[in-house]
């Protein structure tokens, strides 16, 4: 069975495309090392071509391909010292406790909660402060 990671879903959003079997890889460069256990998707060097053959049914046309592209290339921001910084600054934040969150749901302030029942049991986790009317939640580290 596939996952439905965020990055797809926010992939399928962006290019407005309806549900869509869109495949998530992530290629590690260097050294990089993953402190935790490492999902199938996620590959060293090389090793990622065995894992894009493996799927035989194409997903879009040429000419989806291209408009994706163009799409894709229309967003992006411009490579430079300030968006790079944006970048750092935001990965680290996402893992600060303290830092200032937005739901990406209705934009209000994230709070951190813990879970009052089931297996999860006291676990912390940051939830949406617009609860009930908005149910978002994200791990905390």
């Amino acid at each position: 069975m596939r996952q439905n990671f965020k990055h797809t879903r926010a992939l399928q959003a962006v290019l407005n495309w309806p549900e869509a079997p869109i495949h998530s890889l992530v290629v590690l460069a260097g050294d990089a090392r993953l402190k935790s256990p490492r999902p199938p998707n996620v590959l060293y060097g090389g090793s990622y071509i065995t894992y894009v053959k493996s799927f035989k049914v194409p997903v879009l046309t040429v000419q989806q391909v291209e408009q994706t592209l163009a799409r894709i290339e229309a967003r992006r921001l411009a490579p430079s010292r300030v968006t790079d910084r944006e970048h750092v600054s935001n990965v680290r934040s996402r893992s600060d406790p303290n830092a200032q969150r937005k739901c990406p749901r209705c934009g209000s302030a994230m709070i951190l909660r813990s879970a009052g029942r089931g297996s999860g049991a006291s676990r912390r986790f940051w939830g949406c402060s617009g609860f009930p009317r908005c149910r978002q939640t994200q791990r905390f580290p």
